[in-house]
């Protein structure tokens, strides 16, 4: 007979099933969701043609310009497309045609090509023009034209004309600029800059906007290897600037004469007599020349001795005569001469010249009124107030042929506070209006430590003054309007031990250009540093926007 076979167990087999059975459930429910919530699926490879940022997105594994491509040698081998750069790719894809003045270059046309480039249309500063090489570019035209409130045209563009630079001196090393005179809306700028080689000369040209247009330095003949500087310049209106400072050890007085291209010239010593013992500190201009003010002493090793140096100077920038002054009546006062200003006047031509003198061991501030032969009809000493010495180092022509006067004044043991002194036509005291009544002076309030050394007249009759303040550790200026009722004053945050401004000019826009030196510069020991306000005083931060 057949075996029997054994009877298989259902009970686990049941348990299983029923075990699973969920399981099977929930992944099915899972997958569902997953479905009904979007999750993606896998990316699809891109085909060929196709847009692509890298080489795994293509299914040739080649993503090239933006498309995916795959290699070939000729069209033959891209079907449809064009075989460029050889690559397969659509005729939409970007080239570059080596052309500047297109742009959106493709292949649509069948070559690298693109639409023109369609260049801004003439304005006041320039014409436009396409050139392949670089693209839409200006050809200048007007430049120095004013084109706005604060801007001029400058190399086919409108720029604003405030600014700030701390130009660097020639030869590498320390740098300070003194003196400035106005030239084409810009600045000729006079200094001295250190070197190996010495300290010389340093002639520095600027136009409207601060842009360094030549920078040079000038060795003296009377003393090749220094030490030299520059203190103050002047243009005439044939164009011949006249540059005035001292050289060499003990100083003599140095006159450097050129062009506005900065074409030097020639040069001369000047001195009084046979004492080598001089210096020049400001020169002006009027229709027949220059005179340079200055001091020189009759006794090179007696500072007592020192007096104020007037020297003329023709039209064409050579030296003429000179003579030393004292003050009238006290010809054993030593004094010096440190600013001057030209009155072209209808009875004739009269120089304002101030400086100080020292009387009874105080300075003292000293006035000169000259005629162009030197011949003096003002010579007088004036002290403001109950103020104990003061000084005077800058000078400012009025319209009605009167002067003001910019320097200091202080107490027995105090600071030196900023003075402004308003003369008539004679060069008598006048009188201004102040916060204190009507004075033939103004003491700047708050100004403790500070002394005005330059001034430019502005536009609207009134001026801004430059100086030190901080006992010479900052920058100082104020702008200061005709009827004295107002100011504004500003000291830029100390740099260094000998921060100042030593001169303003005016420019023709309404403008002022302040001219001084900032330490810590360069090797440590200093540079340049021009500043342009606008008639508030305000600088670059009242740029108009781009």
């Amino acid at each position: 007979t057949m075996p029997t076979m054994p009877t298989m167990p259902t009970i686990p087999l049941l348990n299983l099933v029923r075990r699973v059975a969920p399981l099977v459930a929930a992944a099915l429910v899972v997958a569902a969701a997953l479905v009904l919530s979007g999750c993606p699926e896998p990316d699809q490879l891109r085909r060929l043609s196709e847009t692509c940022t890298s080489d795994g997105q293509c299914d040739t594994s080649l993503c090239f310009n933006g498309f995916c491509s795959r290699p070939c040698v000729s069209d033959s081998d891209c079907g449809a497309l064009l075989c460029l750069q050889d690559h397969c790719l659509p005729k939409e894809a970007p080239c570059d045609d080596g052309n500047a003045c297109t742009t959106g270059d493709n292949y649509l046309s069948g070559s690298c090509t693109g639409e023109s480039v369609h260049c801004a249309p003439p304005d006041q500063c320039a014409t436009w023009s396409c050139d392949p090489a670089i693209g839409c570019s200006p050809e200048p035209r007007n430049d120095g034209a004013v084109c706005g409130d604060l801007e001029r045209c400058a190399g086919g563009y409108c720029r604003c004309t405030l600014f700030e630079r701390t130009p660097s001196a020639p030869g590498g090393g320390d740098g300070r600029l003194y003196g400035a005179a106005a030239v084409d809306g810009g600045a000729l700028v006079v200094g001295e800059s250190s070197a190996e080689d010495g300290t010389l000369g340093w002639l520095l040209r600027l136009n409207a906007h601060g842009d360094e247009i030549y920078s040079k330095r000038i060795a003296a003949s009377q003393a090749p290897t220094g030490p030299a500087r520059l203190t103050d310049a002047e243009v005439s209106a044939n164009g011949t600037w006249v540059a005035v400072g001292e050289a060499g050890d003990p100083p003599t007085g140095w006159l450097v004469r050129g062009g506005i291209d900065g074409t030097v010239i020639g040069q001369d010593k000047a001195i009084y007599g046979s004492v080598d013992w001089a210096r020049l500190y400001a020169v002006a201009a009027n229709e027949d020349g220059f005179l340079a003010v200055g001091e020189a002493r009759t006794d090179a090793g007696d500072p007592a001795s020192t007096r104020g140096w007037l020297q003329r100077i023709d039209a064409e920038g050579k030296p003429l005569w000179g003579q030393l002054i004292a003050v009238k009546g006290k010809a054993d006062v030593a004094g010096t001469l440190r600013g001057v200003g030209a009155v072209n006047g209808p009875s004739g031509n009269v120089w304002h010249v101030v400086g100080e003198a020292a009387t009874a061991g105080d300075a003292v501030g000293w006035t000169v009124v000259v005629s162009d032969d030197l011949t003096e009809t003002w010579n007088q000493t004036f002290l403001p107030g109950n103020e104990e010495e003061s000084g005077y180092r800058a000078v400012l022509i009025r319209a009605d042929g009167g002067a003001d006067l910019f320097g200091w004044v202080r107490k027995a043991g105090g600071a030196n506070r900023a003075l402004q002194m308003r003369l008539d036509a004679k060069g008598a005291p006048a009188t201004l209006q102040t916060g204190a009544g009507v004075l033939p002076w103004r003491i700047l309030a708050g100004t403790a430590g500070t002394v005005f050394e330059a001034a430019a007249r502005l536009s609207d009759g009134g001026a801004i003054a430059v100086g030190t303040t901080g006992d010479g550790k900052q920058l100082f200026f104020a702008r200061l309007y005709d009827d004295g009722t107002e100011q504004t004053t500003k000291a830029a945050a100390p740099g260094g031990a000998d921060d100042r401004l030593d001169d303003a000019i005016a420019t023709p826009d309404g403008r002022a250009m302040l001219v001084g030196s900032r330490s810590g510069g360069a090797g440590a020991g200093g540079t340049g540093y021009v500043v342009s306000v606008d008639e508030t005083g305000g600088g670059q931060e009242n740029c108009p926007s781009p």
